[in-house]
């Protein structure tokens, strides 16, 4: 692991043991950006490129225009988050929170 990451990931570290509800939501996001492991490939370009989009808006601008530097879906049609397609309730939970955060859905869609 070089430096730069350890550096950052001790930024998160810090930043989680911070306000409890900012914690929880960047918690939330992060465990969203992956997807639920149900089998359904679809399902999980649904739940996390609306996500991904919405978390790293600078990343998407550069999947846009051609650069391809993360091995992780930014593009395709998946425009709108759709939290009944995400797949299993402990995923379901953290991608619901994580799109709330985004501002993607408002708190009782």
């Amino acid at each position: 692991m070089s430096p730069n990451v350890r550096e950052m990931l001790d930024k998160i570290d810090t930043f989680l043991t911070g306000d409890i509800a900012d914690a929880r939501a960047l918690w939330d996001v992060l465990s969203a950006l992956r997807g639920p492991d149900n089998g359904d490939g679809e399902s999980k370009l649904d739940s996390t490129l609306p996500i991904r989009r919405a978390a790293f808006p600078k990343v998407l601008a550069m999947h846009e225009e051609g650069s391809r530097f993360l091995n992780a879906a930014f593009l395709g049609n998946n425009e709108l988050f759709d939290l009944h397609r995400a797949g299993g309730e402990h995923y379901t939970a953290h991608a619901r929170k994580a799109a709330i955060a985004l501002g993607l859905i408002h708190e009782n869609p």
